[in-house]
């Protein structure tokens, strides 16, 4: 049964064909809180339902980031009530069927597994050894936390060096993506030295921000391709939609290359597309091929990525998103 049709089942009495489009391409696991909101947060939904009109009939955006936060807070208060019931048993449930609902200790069992060596104890020359019940412990309690909360308790677990307590390691965990296991998308996680990520992540920072610098499209290359007036007029229009496009970045919502930009792609609005974060995530390194921007007529050369800024050759966001999500593997 489609997302549709399960909110029509609820309560709903009419939704556009456009919007049920939409609606019908929205994560599995959003559903089940939506249809408990029908009748739990009739408000909140009729803002969501709003939104959703606003979008597949209008093209407006601006409930977009709107919409995915109240599907996460639903989302959260279907896992809250499953996991409240003792007798709930995977599977036996619709919305245990529905979106495999676990509770934050079995995620936590899955991701430690999936995570491998990256859970392995610390050992290092020079250094105490580790207490292994102790780190047993951290990471049990770390990982649960990550499960359960989406992000680190911020505590860390220290290494103590054999000599100098001012060389003493801390050490955290770092989310390296998802893998599956069973059917089921599972983070993974590492253990990370903090002075050494501190370090790398001034480097990567650095680095990153230079390439960004050295593949953005300057005026001269507009004026150059098109012309003093055009080249004028199609950067302004760009850089406008460089802000539209940025403030709906956040926790939830990134903001990626399409092209990335250390394969020689262009810090330009039309080779990024916002995706949601786990789809970001699920995305990793992996790279599109030469031919799938030829079949979309996607714009990737600098000249067809300045030509785009006053040529309304572009797919619908939504259907670009969806394609691209599907030329990686990420949905079917």
């Amino acid at each position: 049964m489609s997302f549709v049709s399960k909110l029509v089942q609820a309560g709903v009495k009419e939704v556009g064909e456009k919007t049920a489009k939409f609606l019908n391409q929205m994560p599995a696991a959003d559903i089940a809180g939506a249809v408990q909101a029908v009748t739990k947060h009739p408000n909140e939904f009729a803002d969501y339902l709003r939104h959703a009109d606003n979008y597949a009939n209008k093209g407006d955006q601006s409930g977009i980031l709107p919409m995915i936060q109240m599907s996460n807070k639903w989302s959260n208060e279907v896992v809250d009530t499953a996991t409240q019931v003792d007798t709930l048993k995977l599977g036996t449930t619709p919305v245990a069927k529905q979106n495999d609902l676990f509770t934050p200790q079995k995620k936590a069992q899955m991701s430690i597994q999936a995570s491998g060596r990256g859970m392995d104890i610390p050992e290092i020359e020079g250094f105490k050894p580790a207490n292994a019940d102790s780190w047993q412990k951290y990471v049990t309690s770390e990982i649960e936390h990550h499960a359960e909360f989406g992000k680190g308790s911020g505590k860390y677990f220290t290494l103590e060096h054999l000599t100098d307590a001012k060389q003493n390691k801390r050490f955290r965990f770092d989310n390296k993506g998802l893998t599956e296991i069973d059917g089921q998308q599972v983070k993974k996680y590492s253990k990370k030295d903090l002075a050494k990520k501190k370090k790398d992540n001034q480097v990567t920072g650095s680095n990153y921000r230079a390439k960004k610098l050295e593949s953005t499209i300057s005026l001269d290359d507009y004026i150059a391709e098109l012309g003093e007036d055009l080249g004028r007029k199609g950067y302004d229009l760009d850089q406008a939609r460089f802000k539209r496009l940025y403030r709906w970045v956040g926790k939830n919502v990134h903001l990626d290359h399409i092209n990335p930009i250390g394969r020689e792609g262009f810090h330009h609005p039309s080779n990024l597309i916002l995706l949601h974060a786990k789809d970001n995530l699920a995305k990793n390194a992996k790279v599109l091929p030469d031919s799938f921007f030829k079949e979309m007529g996607i714009p990737k050369t600098k000249a067809e990525l300045i030509r785009s800024s006053i040529e309304n050759t572009s797919m619908p966001p939504k259907v670009k998103r969806k394609k691209i999500l599907e030329a990686l593997g990420i949905i079917d």
